[in-house]
């Protein structure tokens, strides 16, 4: 960004477009002059409408050039906001997506239900702890989970999927596929 004082700072590229205009006012580089503080608002703005040096100070003064110089910016950017806003929205719903995909408790088709359901815990429970871990850390995992299955009838067709997650994970952690979570840490529903 380009320094302004008593105003917004401006894009850099905003200002170049008028580097002859500013040359001529200022007798200095835009880099020389950004080293030093850059302009004042109404300096800026006479560069940016083509003006010579101090007419909008003399004519329509600072505040005014504060609101001029806001607009042009805001003329300057828009198309680069408008295609942000659209890049954002994209991401956005493809993110929900994914969050929905993932975070779901999968119970349909078994084997697209263990994949999402081992994506799930890897993303709740993450990897940090896995180093170290023994076979009876996750012997112990498959226990808990299994004994839910037997005990809570509404979820056991959930819980059993989940333990087969475990095992795809524990599977992973031991060929080094990298996609492994912690048996037995943190909570478990």
């Amino acid at each position: 960004m380009f320094p302004i004082t008593e105003g917004p700072d401006i894009p850099w590229a905003m200002i170049e477009l008028h580097e002859n205009q500013e040359q001529y006012n200022h007798d200095q580089t835009l880099e020389r002059l950004a080293k030093h503080g850059g302009l004042d608002v109404t300096e800026a703005v006479d560069v940016l409408l083509g003006r010579k040096w101090r007419s909008t100070l003399d004519t329509e003064g600072s505040d005014w050039a504060r609101w001029k110089l806001t607009e042009l910016v805001r003329e300057f950017v828009k198309d680069d906001v408008a295609h942000l806003c659209e890049q954002l929205a994209r991401v956005t719903q493809e993110r929900d997506d994914l969050i929905q995909l993932i975070d779901t408790p999968h119970t349909g088709e078994f084997f697209e239900s263990v994949k999402r359901e081992a994506a799930h815990q890897v993303k709740r429970w993450g990897t940090e702890h896995d180093e170290g871990k023994e076979p009876t850390d996750w012997l112990w995992l498959l226990g808990h989970l299994a004994g839910k299955a037997v005990t809570l009838p509404e979820k056991r067709l959930h819980h059993i999927i989940s333990s087969a997650a475990v095992l795809l994970n524990w599977y992973r952690r031991e060929t080094g596929d990298g996609a492994a979570f912690q048996p037995g840490i943190g909570g478990l529903d």
